[in-house]
């Protein structure tokens, strides 16, 4: 009886582990599956910075930056690249203080704060992100001319309700600029989501350190040493770094899921392990101990699938009364976990019904063999036997 109690409390384990398990599987997997508001598949992405010593003016600046960027763009095979302060993924960066010079001033202390980004022309169509409205900068526009915004959906939705943005004004680090478009919302962070960002342009010549983007149809890995070569053509003291496709910057970011999720669904499918091997014992042990039970009852006449399915039913009221008191506990394990989970509730349906399937097949996997063999004694040989 002692083993059959502990051993129901090894399943009822196995499955608040399980459930936990599935849990974080499916949060990781609706995670890495979370639409970022722009293109991840077949692009590549470079971080690079000019330090200020050699580039002092925004002319030096954005001649650099344009520089690169035709140079990059003429290498065949690239569909499209652009250049830009922070790209989706790479976390909330800054935030700019911001006016809309056409609203009424806010009260001291309810001052507007936007992510900032800086980028070019081109950038929009590079990462796939679509314009909602208007256009994008005007490329002709540099240095001190270069006084136009971007923004985001979310920018528009939040401060600009019910009213339409484009041409307005507003002022961001000291400069005046015209809303000249709107487009989509991007995650500065998967399984966060969007955040109001102003997009001002790259050829001002104010950003000296950014990410460059290139997209190709074809393996956009291959780009990595040619971009290198041009970059150390233009300067051969600037370092290119963190070259990575947008799968694997959106992979790192998403480590801590991960390694989260693979030690628990390590645990998980050990312990699930232990509790068939703790079955089938208990299962041969209940099986030999009663072998002249069992002689008995088949010489008196009892049916081999009726002994079968006596000790079947012996052996899986342990799992079956682990698997409730599992699931009992495991609601409100799954409450604990809420911060974790992405998408998903911590009660789903769905993980909680392919755990019991799980586990219940498991099992009847894990008794159906010493029940089978009991079912299967010569009745002669146990009395024997005993």
């Amino acid at each position: 009886m002692l083993r059959k109690v502990l051993l129901t409390v090894e399943v009822g384990l196995t499955v608040i582990l399980l459930i936990g398990a599935g849990l974080l599987l499916k949060s990781y997997e609706r995670l890495r599956s979370a639409d970022m508001g722009c293109i991840t598949q077949n692009v590549i992405t470079m971080h690079l910075g000019i330090p200020d010593a050699r580039y002092s003016t925004p002319a030096s600046r954005a001649n650099f930056y344009d520089t690169l960027l035709q140079r990059v763009r003429a290498l065949r095979g690239v569909d499209a690249a652009g250049f830009a302060s922070v790209v989706p993924g790479q976390g909330q960066a800054t935030d700019w203080a911001v006016t809309v010079l056409e609203h009424p001033p806010l009260p001291p202390g309810n001052g507007m704060s936007v992510l900032g980004r800086w980028a070019d022309s081109k950038y929009f169509g590079a990462m796939g992100i679509p314009i909602v409205e208007g256009r994008t900068f005007d490329a002709s526009k540099r240095l001190g001319a270069a006084n136009e915004v971007v923004i985001s959906e979310s920018f528009r939705k939040r401060y600009f309700p019910g009213e339409d943005p484009v041409d307005k004004h507003l002022r961001v680090r000291g400069r005046d600029a015209v809303i000249v478009g709107i487009v989509g919302d991007t995650r500065y962070e998967i399984g966060e989501a969007p955040e109001p960002v102003q997009y001002l342009p790259l050829a001002a010549g104010v950003e000296t350190v950014g990410t460059l983007v290139i997209r190709s149809s074809h393996d956009p890995e291959q780009f990595a040493l040619p971009v290198q070569r041009i970059v150390s053509e233009m300067d051969p003291d600037l370092p290119v770094s963190d070259i990575l496709t947008m799968n694997q910057l959106l992979g790192k970011s998403t480590l801590d899921q991960s390694f989260n999720t693979t030690l628990l669904v390590g645990f998980a499918t050990l312990s699930l392990i232990l509790a068939v091997v703790g079955l089938f014992g208990v299962m041969s042990y209940v099986a030999a101990q009663r072998t002249n039970e069992i002689g008995i009852r088949i010489a008196l006449g009892a049916k081999r699938e009726h002994v079968m399915r006596k000790m079947l039913l012996d052996g899986m009221w342990p799992a079956v009364v682990g698997l409730l008191v599992g699931l009992a506990a495991s609601l409100e394990a799954g409450r604990l976990m809420r911060d974790l989970l992405y998408e998903i509730k911590p009660l789903d349906p769905e993980v909680f019904a392919a755990v019991a399937a799980t586990l219940l097949a498991a099992a009847v996997f894990a008794c159906i063999v010493p029940a089978w063999r009991a079912s299967r004694l010569d009745p002669m040989q146990a009395l024997r036997a005993e």
